[in-house]
């Protein structure tokens, strides 16, 4: 996937703001298994999945994915969506829907919501930014 420059963001302090597809990474052998987890599995992907690829307890890859990667697993997968979502907003004219469908979110507005928080626009309007 090609790496998305960063877009207008929200006033919202922190990292994200700066550039809102860049993901944590870590050195870690074990949670890169599962970061890499969850990349594979953005519309799927479970804890207990990611617990079974990193070789550890569900407890375990929690508290080590906190300390190693800087945000919780949930955090973390749900961010994970939104570069591929932003790829698909860019390159099809695929409703929003079927776009939150692919990527995982369960619903239309949950994505809607979590891209606007991430970049400080909407879906619809990072679909007509990137079309100019």
């Amino acid at each position: 996937m090609p790496v998305l420059p960063p877009w207008p963001v929200s006033a919202r302090s922190g990292s994200e703001t700066k550039r809102p597809f860049s993901l944590p990474t870590t050195p870690d052998p074990t949670m890169a298994a599962a970061i890499g987890y969850a990349q594979a599995h953005l519309r799927d992907g479970t804890i207990a999945g990611a617990s079974n690829a990193a070789r550890v307890s569900e407890r375990t890859l929690r508290r080590r994915f906190a300390a190693t990667v800087g945000m919780g697993w949930e955090s973390y997968q749900r961010r994970a969506r939104l570069p591929a979502a932003a790829q698909m907003l860019t390159d099809s004219d695929r409703p929003l829907g079927l776009i939150a469908a692919d990527v995982g979110f369960e619903s239309q507005s949950a994505f809607a919501r979590a891209f606007r928080l991430m970049t400080g626009v909407t879906p619809r309007q990072f679909r007509c930014q990137t079309r100019i």
